[in-house]
């Protein structure tokens, strides 16, 4: 009979697995998914390797595990250690090998092929992964020319510009490095009316950004967007469009002088008492 225990244990009791190793799911279309035990211990690259080998597939530095539900982040060995027992994980297109793919996709001249990549760029952006891999291609210089072009306008310019706000999140490059074709495309989306909301919201987001960065994008966005058309944005009736013009509006309050702020708030108190 096994020894007991204080307590009344056995020394034959199951134990619970070693702390870095966890119970996961991982899945694939078209595949019967798999319960594997994730060592956290080993590398990420064997890791892949041997879920590759049990679906008999090749080249498996092509592929990546990434989280089924919520922003669908890839793993890396940085994050892996946020795994947990029962996650469900599935087997992907590597970060290289997808931003190379949509870095060709948003430059084709057949519209469908143009659109359907950019609506996968702005859904994959929020990833640093994806990210560094993009803008490494040089990806930012092409979503600036989409946004510049005049043809391009409704789902391609709202795609494009909501990834391209998202790639700049991640603090790679400099807002300051915006060039003045781009800045000016940016201004009149604000400007325009009538303008597709979504597209408006996102360019004062874009503006928002810019103010702080220096005194030179400051100064251009206050000259560009008036007191007057953001007041009128207040009033409009898209809740969503109130915050983002509200949002430039305090941004622009909190880098001016002392003086300008003065002036600003004495010119504009009565009708912003109004809306606010």
């Amino acid at each position: 009979m096994p020894d007991l225990l204080p307590g009344g244990s056995r020394r034959d009791r199951i134990m619970p697995p070693p702390k870095d190793v966890v119970k996961i799911a991982v899945q694939m279309m078209g595949a019967i998914p798999q319960l594997i035990e994730l060592n956290q211990a080993k590398p990420l690259s064997a890791v892949v390797k041997e879920v590759c080998d049990a679906w008999n597939l090749n080249n498996s530095e092509r592929y990546a595990l990434q989280y089924v539900d919520g922003q669908q982040a890839y793993i890396t060995e940085s994050n892996r250690g946020e795994i947990k027992n029962g996650s469900i994980l599935q087997l992907t297109t590597a970060p290289d090998q997808e931003a190379a793919k949509l870095h060709g996709g948003i430059q084709s001249h057949n519209l469908d092929v143009k659109a359907d990549s950019l609506k996968k760029l702005a859904s994959l952006s929020r990833d640093v992964a994806f990210a560094q891999e993009f803008i490494s291609r040089n990806g930012l210089s092409q979503l600036y020319l989409i946004v510049e072009e005049d043809n391009n306008i409704g789902e391609v310019l709202a795609h494009a510009l909501k990834a391209f706000v998202q790639l700049m999140e991640h603090d790679f490059v400099s807002w300051e490095t915006l060039g003045p074709a781009f800045i000016k495309k940016i201004v009149s989306y604000v400007n325009v009316t009538p303008m597709d909301a979504s597209i408006q919201q996102i360019s004062l987001a874009i503006l928002e950004n810019m103010v702080p960065t220096s005194r030179a994008l400051f100064e251009l966005v206050k000259h560009e967007v008036t007191l007057d058309r953001l007041i009128a944005l207040l009033q409009v009736m898209n809740r969503q469009l109130q915050l983002k013009a509200m949002a430039l509006l305090i941004a622009l309050l909190l880098n001016a002088s002392d003086s300008e702020r003065k002036v600003t708030v004495a010119l504009s108190w009565g009708k912003l008492g109004q809306v606010i």
